[in-house]
Parts: structure tokens; sequence; C-alpha cells
């Protein structure tokens, strides 16, 4: 019994420090936002050699998710993003010109 306190101890002992040792990888996606529904974002992306852009979509968290800009459809934006879907920051580049009313 004393054997099983001292294994489950250690185990949750080791545990509490493995991420803080495993490296977080993330991705820079670059696009045209094309859809916000809710907290999911996606983003057209850039076309790579000559390829039609891809879609990427990520959670925005409004807790945990550093923002710059004003993001709404057809916004330039770059987003790191990690191997879950959910952004660390998103960048707004620049926004599509509005036409002016007349």
């Amino acid at each position: 019994m004393k054997i099983r306190v001292i294994l489950i101890s250690l185990f949750f002992v080791l545990t509490a420090f493995l991420p803080f040792g495993m490296a977080q990888t993330t991705e820079t996606v670059t696009g045209t936002l094309v859809d916000i529904t809710r907290e999911m974002y996606t983003v057209k992306t850039d076309s790579i050699q000559g390829f039609g852009g891809a879609r990427s979509t990520f959670v925005v968290d409004p807790k945990t998710t550093e923002t710059t800009g004003e993001l709404k459809v057809g916004a330039r934006v770059e987003a790191e993003v990690d191997q879950n879907g959910h952004a660390y920051t998103v960048k707004v580049l620049d926004n599509v010109l509005q036409p002016k009313a007349q």
C-alpha cells in the first residue's frame, strides 16, 4: 500500500513538469480571413507555387489569444497556431478597402 502511494505521488510530480520540457510546435498561418463563427476563424491561406490557397481553421480564445487589429472578414491576417488548432497570436496585416458610399 505504501509503495502504491509513493508511485502515484511520483507520477504526479513527474507529469507536473512534463509540459515544460516538451517543445510546443506552432505554425504560422497567413492569408485572408473568410469566415468567423463564434471562436472559430477560417483563413484562406496565400497560394504557394501557383496552387490556390488552402483553408485553415483555428480557435481564437478571447482569454488566451493575443490579437492585434480588428479581426473581420476580408482582413489579411497572420496567426501563430499550435498543433491543436488554438491560436496564440493573431495580427491583422491589412484590411480590404471598403467602397465609398455615394
